[in-house]
């Protein structure tokens, strides 16, 4: 260009744009050649606007106007006058003083300030040009790309994504040899753009030694998965243990992200044992862990490691549950057992089966190797309640009630001939399922005395009635009974607490009635009586060489009536039973002793009465055996009252 014909205004005049909003449509015609940026990057398929380089953001921009317009007037003594305009302002001026060469003055080149490209985003570049004798006339637009922001929006991305086996074997000599190295794919991020750069990262410390570059074509903006690889002769070098794996993006302008989420990755290039397949021997055969292999007790069972080394560890899994870890031993005993806890079989609920996965981790210092895996279906799930432990016993089900003619829980011969009557109320959580089992047993597992299943009309707390047998209760002989049911979901079995039953049949005869041990010639508990009633009542039981046997159980029965006869209704509170086990004592004094207390209301209720009440005792022998019996009852009558007056009811006080 000659300096004696050109003027240029190089300062900036941003700071002052023209006064034309920046929104207003240029009248003049766009009809000139597309102003030119040198320095920008050439434009890419996927791109729409000439990029510049993050290296010349902070310096003045180079535009180019490639040749001159085609009416020009070059000629002619008269200056002409180019503005340049960005983003509709100007912002640099240049005259041309006529008559020029044209081929001397273009390609004109100019610098546009610096500040142009303080901002980041798309930005318009056009040219005007003016002259006395031509018509003002805009260039054809030139979009360029001052890029400011890093790839990923800056934004940290997420770790790279390694193979399961890496993940969870680490990355072993057999996988290294395999692939020719470690792969990895690069999450694919927003605003991915061709020449985007991915330099990826592989050492001791995260982020320092570079492994690698990977550029963005147009078959990874077609949606081909971004996959980097780390040389196997990399990995061996950088050593074995804990190493870390990371990438960084870089885009063509040069704008650098931070780095990603770091990998941890463990590097076990030594040759270990093959490893065989972990056995739960109990759902070997089915392929079926249920509560009767819980109460079992479940063990996993290590075969053979040919080839494992003293202090080998292992690692065992029940799904995600990791079990106390083992250290193989010198002169180690195989198979190695180890049991499964409660809390762990339970720890995947009872609600339905769940898969099992059995499995573990070999280890040999750093370096360690996962086992095969041994699948399995675990169901614990119950009809009622859930399980509260191993234990068959759900104290959670409701114990049954014995509907006998006496009370509840209480069988007499005045039930015969039967059935009895027993009363399950069905739980109320979760609700009865359709189609589960109550089956019901009296006197233990030998005596099933029939079951129930649940209707589909059937509802929480709902009483389920049974009806047993009299054979069954004369079979089950008399004493404390059990009584209790199962419950049954075709899978698993459940027991409810046990109901003790009483049952008196009473099949011993001739058991004769007690008799009263204070001095009375009468059967008479009197004010005369030795030892004084308000220290004492007796009772003996003398001692029956035909039915008692050292270990036997008798219980005394003592009830107060306010008549002469025993008849009637006893005084409220006043019915109770002594319990007494039969000893050697017993035997040699040939008499069992039982005091009858308290003495109020006892014998004051009817020692108090008009004329004189009485009191009803007997016995029922309960053999070790089984068979019971019960005796005759004896009467006594009571009087607490003196002839001359007054009661004796204590000792008399005397003044």
């Amino acid at each position: 260009m000659s300096d004696s014909k050109v003027s240029s205004t190089a300062e900036s005049i941003a700071s002052e744009p023209v006064d034309v909003p920046q929104s207003k449509r240029s009248a003049s015609i766009q009809t000139l050649d597309v102003p030119l940026v040198p320095e920008a990057l050439p434009l890419l398929s996927d791109e729409a606007a000439y990029t510049i380089p993050l290296a010349l953001q902070n310096q003045p921009l180079m535009v180019t106007i490639e040749r001159v317009w085609p009416v020009n007037f070059a000629n002619v003594s008269m200056t002409t006058l180019v503005q340049y305009l960005w983003q509709g302002l100007e912002v640099h001026r240049h005259e041309i003083f006529g008559p020029y060469e044209p081929d001397v003055e273009f390609p004109l080149v100019q610098l546009l300030p610096a500040s142009v490209l303080s901002t980041g985003g798309i930005r318009q570049l056009t040219y005007r040009v003016s002259a006395p004798l031509l018509t003002t006339t805009d260039s054809f637009r030139t979009m360029v790309n001052v890029d400011k922001n890093a790839p990923n929006n800056g934004n940290q991305g997420p770790a790279l994504i390694f193979d399961p086996e890496v993940i969870s074997d680490g990355v072993t000599d057999d996988y290294l040899v395999a692939h020719n190295g470690v792969d990895a794919e690069v999450v694919r991020w927003p605003d991915i753009r061709l020449e985007d750069r991915i330099e990826f990262f592989w050492g001791e410390l995260p982020n320092v030694r570079s492994a690698g570059t990977l550029s963005i074509g147009l078959g990874h903006i077609a949606g081909a998965p971004i996959e980097i690889h780390f040389d196997e002769a990399f990995i061996r070098d950088s050593g074995e243990g804990r190493r870390f794996a990371s990438y960084q993006l870089t885009d063509r302008a040069g704008n650098v992200g931070p780095f990603s989420t770091v990998n941890e990755i463990n590097v076990n290039l030594q040759v270990l044992p093959d490893l065989p397949r972990p056995e739960v021997p109990l759902a070997e055969f089915d392929g079926l862990i249920d509560l009767d292999d819980a109460r079992t007790g479940v063990v996993i069972e290590i075969p053979q490691i040919f080839g494992a080394q003293e202090n080998d560890r292992l690692v065992i899994f029940w799904n995600t549950h990791s079990l106390p870890p083992i250290t193989v031993g010198a002169g180690q005993a195989w198979p190695i057992r180890v049991p499964v806890s409660w809390e762990i079989l339970s720890a995947g609920g009872f609600a339905q089966s769940i898969p099992v996965r059995v499995r573990y981790l070999f280890q040999r210092g750093t370096a360690s190797r996962n086992s095969p895996n041994n699948f399995f279906i675990q169901d614990l799930s119950v009809a009622g309640p859930d399980p509260q432990g191993p234990d068959p016993i759900n104290t959670q089900l409701a114990r049954v009630v014995v509907k006998g003619v006496t009370g509840d829980d209480v069988v007499t011969e005045l039930d015969a001939p039967g059935p009895v009557r027993v009363e399950v109320p069905l739980w109320s959580t979760p609700a009865p399922v359709p189609g589960h089992r109550l089956e019901l047993f009296w006197g233990g597992e030998a005596a099933f005395v029939g079951d129930y299943e649940i209707q589909p009309t059937d509802l929480p707390g709902q009483t389920v009635a049974f009806f047993v047998p009299w054979i069954v209760i004369m079979g089950a002989a008399s004493g404390q009974i059990p009584v209790y049911y199962w419950t049954d979901n075709s899978v698993n079995r459940q027991r409810s607490p046990t109901k003790l039953v009483r049952v008196e049949l009473d099949t011993l005869r001739g058991l004769e009635k007690p008799v009263l041990l204070n001095d009375s010639t009468r059967d008479f508990v009197a004010c005369d009586t030795r030892p004084e009633p308000w220290t004492g009542v007796f009772i003996g039981v003398l001692w029956d060489v035909t039915h008692f046997e050292v270990g036997d159980r008798i219980q005394v029965y003592w009830s107060s009536y306010p008549t002469k006869s025993g008849n009637g209704d006893p005084f409220p509170g006043t019915s109770v039973t002594f319990d007494v086990v039969l000893t050697e004592d017993h035997r040699n004094a040939g008499r069992v002793d039982v005091l009858i207390t308290p003495f109020d209301p006892l014998f004051t209720r009817p020692g108090l009465v008009s004329d004189f009440g009485s009191g009803v005792t007997y016995y029922r022998l309960f053999k070790v055996s089984g068979a019971t019996g019960v005796s005759s009852k004896k009467l006594i009558f009571i009087n607490l009252k003196r002839p001359l007056g007054g009661v004796c009811l204590g000792p008399v006080r005397t003044s």
